[in-house]
């Protein structure tokens, strides 16, 4: 049996067993063969698309699990697309997998997959070089100091978030590669700049350091944030405003996008009420969380017309009591960017300790304890049709037994 034989055969097995089976077939490289399956099997879930190519072959599990999904990486593609001129040329200066590279680059006439470690360089040539896509093994201040000379449409940077030690970096000068040290540089060199940090990132703080941002995109995936994007026009004339930076929050699900547009201009400015109290009947609001990474708090209580629990409650009332509330709530609960839940009523003592035993789906917002500390409290299973919702409301703990409203 050869290599790619085994490969195909085993690739859908567990991984431990075809480690003991791969032993029985010494004309197999392991190795290689091992590393190929698990990389199928990640990507399957992840990056369907490129596991489906033919003779695609995969690297070690860090880059794996570093790499953009395919539903991240489709988006980066949608917000490049309309940008590119005629003949754009463009780079991806962290190459790493490949992913984004494979998803941009045949917007391309020409990209440069630019990538420090060999081994990943050699994948990408492999993989890649059939799209307009020229691989450089180089580092990317390297790269940009010997291209000067080069224009570019649109540059991509990922840098690595990472230290030598494997310790998690926030602040961009901390990353590699130090984006604000190559700056300057890329300014000059390219029309747009596209870079992707990771969800610990400060965006205001970003924003601030990037002088040329003309928008912020906070992305999360079926309720979990995974990228923040940062679009820089470098050629544009008029600088932009931190505070009046458009910022798209955006959840991702397998059913739609709910996005909503917002500046911390308008967050700054906008006015809300506070709940004075909760009823059975009454609709609690949660937004997704790209709204809540973003920041978004005043403007989703002004938007739709809710009132907020708490001023550190990032939770949302509707209230089915008053006309004003009616007449100000024109949207439909299906348009609200998050989860709608309906209160069946205000917890007692002694209605959390019959709950002991039960299901229950814990949610816990400006709460005392978190949700798993309460669970353990409240003596519940995680699951079922029913929330607990604990909260603050005029600065005292509530909690909240609640469906979610379909």
């Amino acid at each position: 049996m050869t290599t790619t034989q085994f490969i195909e055969q085993y690739r859908e097995s567990d991984i431990s067993d075809v480690a003991l089976r791969v032993r029985q077939f010494p004309e197999v490289d392991a190795a290689f063969a091992l590393q190929q399956i698990e990389g199928w099997q990640h990507l399957n879930r992840k990056l369907p698309s490129i596991a489906c190519q033919e003779d695609w072959h995969f690297p070690k599990r860090l880059s794996l699990e570093q790499c953009s999904s395919e539903k991240t990486a489709m988006y980066k593609r949608e917000i490049v697309r309309p940008l590119l001129p005629t003949n754009a040329v463009g780079a991806d200066l962290t190459g790493g997998l490949g992913a984004d590279t494979f998803f941009l680059s045949p917007l391309f006439a020409h990209w440069d997959y630019v990538e420090q470690d060999t081994e990943l360089c050699q994948l990408a040539e492999h993989n890649l070089t059939g799209n307009s896509v020229q691989v450089h093994n180089n580092n990317a201040g390297q790269f940009l100091s010997l291209n000067k000379d080069k224009h570019y449409s649109l540059i991509f940077i990922d840098p690595a978030r990472r230290d030598s030690k494997g310790r998690k970096m926030v602040r961009l000068a901390d990353c590699q590669p130090d984006i604000i040290s190559l700056y300057p540089t890329l300014v000059c060199i390219t029309d747009w700049l596209l870079l992707k940090l990771s969800p610990m990132h400060d965006l205001r703080e970003a924003l601030h350091n990037l002088n040329t941002a003309t928008e912020a995109h906070v992305v999360s995936v079926d309720g979990e944030v995974k990228e923040l994007l940062i679009l820089c026009h470098t050629s544009s004339e008029t600088l932009i405003d931190t505070d009046n930076v458009k910022i798209y929050a955006t959840n991702i699900s397998k059913i739609s996008q709910q996005p909503l547009t917002f500046t911390y201009a308008e967050e700054s400015d906008a006015q809300y009420e506070r709940a004075s109290s909760i009823a059975e009947g009454d609709l609690v609001y949660e937004p997704n969380a790209a709204i809540l990474k973003a920041g978004a708090f005043r403007t989703v209580a002004n938007r739709y017309g809710l009132l907020k629990a708490d001023h550190n409650t990032h939770l949302y009332i509707g209230s089915a009591r008053t006309k004003e509330n009616k007449e100000n709530n024109t949207y439909t609960t299906s348009e609200f960017p998050g989860r709608v839940f309906v209160v069946e009523k205000t917890l007692t003592r002694h209605d959390r300790q019959q709950l002991a035993g039960t299901a229950a789906n814990v949610i816990c917002r400006n709460y005392p304890v978190k949700a798993d500390q309460l669970r353990k409290q409240l003596k519940t299973k995680d699951g079922g049709d029913r929330f607990i919702i604990g909260l603050r409301l005029q600065g005292k703990p509530l909690l909240l037994l609640c469906t979610k409203k379909q």
